[in-house]
């Protein structure tokens, strides 16, 4: 990648699809587990990536739950962490919406406190704003379906991860709960962001923000900041966690101003040519490959 010209770690972990390379710390099962090396079921499931803690509860009181190879239907009954858990093969799980809204400036992305007017996301998820891409894999008639779904009550979709009122991109919203969670907690997804600052950083700054740096006396996961080849105004930033502002406090923190900030991809999932303002569905197929396991 050309435009990475900046010395951290994070830029020779990365590959070419903006994903991180590294190990996750919970690469082991048994450090989910309690000391005595069982964990809940459903639990266990969340981790795996079968379904969510609720979801698994529901399919285990209907049996469609393996334990081991043996159905197991009380959710509040320990396994071993090692177990090997899975639903019964003739088990297909409805599918559920997943959505990449192009959040414009001024939306929030939180339900508003009360008194407060402004306008939240899932307002934004209505018929006339869904847009289909040109290379569109979904079956039209699972996609009719989910538009169905989330027009109908938009507001049961949950917002992932934050991007604030004054910044604009992708946003994603979703009602599964396993793919709710990989995206708020995956810390091997990296988020890119085009950002343009007041006044412009220079080459100073741009080596601080490449170094350690803390936030609220935390240290940073190590960023990736450089120029845009072709275009000096504006500034590129990788990270893997999302502080609350982060940017927007590094970027005062050398002494200069966010006055745009532009999240356009998240893994390799990209904002792409969708219109501001905006929603399209994904695919199952795009979130295995997009968002990883």
């Amino acid at each position: 990648m050309p435009w990475l010209r900046c010395g951290t770690a994070l830029s020779s972990a990365l590959g070419c699809d903006g994903r991180y390379s590294g190990t996750p710390r919970c690469s082991r099962l048994c450090l989910w587990a309690d000391d005595d090396n069982l964990i809940l079921p459903a639990k266990l499931m969340q981790r795996k990536g079968l379904a969510s803690r609720r979801e698994a509860q529901r399919l285990m009181r209907d049996g469609f739950v393996l334990v081991d190879g043996q159905v197991h239907i009380a959710p509040e009954e320990k396994v071993p962490c090692t177990a090997s858990i899975e639903l019964r093969q003739d088990v297909h799980l409805p599918a559920k919406p997943v959505v990449v809204l192009h959040k414009p400036r001024g939306i929030l992305s939180a339900h508003s406190p009360d008194g407060y007017t402004d306008p939240v996301a899932w307002q934004l998820l209505k018929g006339n704003r869904f847009w289909r891409p040109k290379d569109n894999v979904m079956k039209l008639s699972i996609e009719e379906k989910l538009i169905e779904q989330v027009v109908q009550e938009p507001s049961r979709m949950a917002i992932c991860g934050r991007l604030d009122k004054d910044s604009r991109g992708l946003l994603f919203m979703t009602e599964d709960g396993v793919v709710a969670k990989r995206l708020v907690q995956a810390k091997k997804l990296v988020k890119e962001y085009i950002v343009r600052c007041s006044p412009q950083l220079n080459a100073s700054q741009l080596r601080r923000l490449n170094g350690p740096m803390q936030l609220d006396r935390k240290d940073l996961l190590p960023m990736c900041v450089a120029e845009m080849e072709g275009n000096p105004h504006a500034i590129r930033f990788l990270l893997r966690e999302g502080r609350n502002r982060q940017i927007r406090r590094v970027v005062e923190r050398v002494g200069s101003h966010v006055v745009d900030l532009f999240r356009i991809a998240v893994g390799s999932i990209k904002i792409g040519e969708l219109p501001e303002g905006h929603w399209r569905l994904l695919a199952a197929e795009e979130v295995e490959s997009g968002l990883g396991s």
